[in-house]
């Protein structure tokens, strides 16, 4: 096989896998294509291209959604199947949040844990 050949059919199959996780992680979160594409700032075509692997994700595309959903990159790209998540639809606001929190020091994080748990009662 040649190496065109190769580079083609390796990076359809990506794409698929990335737009299958996809499919699998909106229909779980109860999620319409339309309000997940207009979350994501595309048309909910552009979201079915990508579902069905036609369309190739960018790398800042992939961010995106992983943050929309609360999930690593990794989920969408990893090869073997991957255990059930609980998906949770996040707003910007809370992936900065998520983000900068996981860059804090323990004890700082865990006194922010333990304040927002008081709040919770």
């Amino acid at each position: 096989m040649e190496l065109e050949t190769i580079k083609k059919s390796g990076t359809k199959a990506i794409d698929l896998q990335i737009g299958i996780r996809l499919r699998e992680v909106r229909k779980n979160a109860g999620l319409s294509q339309k309000i997940v594409a207009e979350r994501l700032g595309i048309s909910f075509q552009q979201l079915q291209r990508y579902e069905q692997g036609e369309n190739r994700v960018t790398a800042a595309s992939l961010h995106h959604i992983a943050q929309l959903f609360g999930l690593p990159m990794e989920y969408f790209v990893r090869g073997e199947v991957a255990q059930r998540h609980e998906v949770v639809l996040v707003t910007d606001d809370e992936a900065r949040l998520i983000g900068r929190l996981r860059r804090v020091e323990a004890s700082v994080f865990n006194q922010v844990r333990e304040l927002v748990e008081l709040r919770s009662l």
